[in-house]
């Protein structure tokens, strides 16, 4: 059987200041995985709370890129049957001064997607089959196929 190559992960936040330590945890835990060889490499990018679309702000290179990488997540949630619906939030809102109206993409605190080459093959949070996938339980579930994996290759040796 060929082992499944280890995955590039991207873990994307709101900011570098956790309020209740799961982003720390989350961050130290794909540093150790990365360090054992489960993933190829972990790297952590910084995006915000969230972007308005209709903004000058939308068009910068870096608005530009966010929402080409939300594209492309929402791109594998339609190939995979999940949905990120909850976490990636298109709202509508009016704004009280000027009266007009403005969609604005609100971003999870905490996203991870993998991917295998150039190919993504998991973005969490997401939801499937009606139940919710959070980043710890995946980033929980790769250091466990890893040590099922680790297992089955002592038991054959």
């Amino acid at each position: 059987m060929t082992p499944t190559p280890s995955p590039r992960v991207e873990l994307y936040v709101r900011s570098l200041a956790s309020r209740t330590g799961q982003q720390e945890r989350i961050i130290e835990r794909l540093y150790r995985l990365e360090s054992a060889g489960v993933v190829e490499s972990a790297d952590v990018h910084v995006w915000g709370e969230a972007i308005e679309l209709s903004t000058v702000a939308a068009e910068t290179e870096r608005g530009q890129e966010l929402l080409e990488t939300v594209s492309q997540f929402r791109d594998w949630a339609a190939r995979s049957g999940a949905s990120l619906d909850g976490p990636f939030l298109n709202r509508e809102t009016e704004s009280l001064l000027t009266g007009r109206s403005h969609t604005t993409l609100r971003l999870p605190a905490v996203a991870m997607a993998e991917y295998e080459g150039e190919e993504i093959r998991a973005v969490t949070p997401h939801r499937r089959d009606g139940t919710v996938r959070t980043v710890q339980e995946r980033v929980e579930t790769l250091a466990a196929e890893t040590d099922r994996a680790a297992s089955s290759d002592a038991i054959r040796h």
